[in-house]
């Protein structure tokens, strides 16, 4: 299956902050340049925790993980799923993404910015070892802005 385009946009009406919930910011324009290959982002979600799991999780799950570069993602998904408007994370140690985590954000340590959309792991399974991959945000900016009015 390939993944074009995998992301959107949930218009909420009011969302009250607190030190638990807060907004995270979209990159730059400038970071469409950026391959962030060997920087560290968070991705976190509400999916299952292995592949045996049968259900999600009941806390908000998070992992750092290592953005590796297009090229080492396409030797795993090949060059019709592991794109340019793709980022791809190592996984070791059986920790990525699953089921139930899509949509989810990929963040970057370094200055909070948005990188990434949870999409797609390994039809091997989520404990695979292979990258995990997220819709590139840079990729989507343009589009963002034109249907929210939001500015990068």
């Amino acid at each position: 299956m390939v993944l074009r385009n995998d992301i959107s946009l949930i218009k909420t009406p009011t969302v009250a902050f607190t030190a638990l919930i807060n907004k995270v910011e979209l990159p730059a324009i400038a970071g469409t340049y950026s391959t962030y290959t060997g920087q560290q982002a968070i991705a976190s979600g509400w999916g299952k925790t292995s592949d045996s799991a049968t259900s999600v999780a009941n806390t908000l799950q998070y992992e750092v993980f290592e953005v590796v570069s297009v090229s080492q993602c396409q030797n795993t998904y090949g060059s019709l799923v592991a794109t340019n408007n793709v980022i791809c994370v190592a996984t070791p140690n059986k920790v990525s993404t699953c089921n139930g985590d899509s949509g989810g954000p990929l963040v970057l340590v370094s200055d909070s910015k948005l990188i990434g959309v949870t999409s797609f792991v390994s039809s091997a399974g989520c404990e695979s070892g292979a990258p995990a991959g997220f819709t590139r945000v840079t990729s989507y900016l343009d589009w963002i802005k034109t249907n929210t009015g939001v500015s990068y």
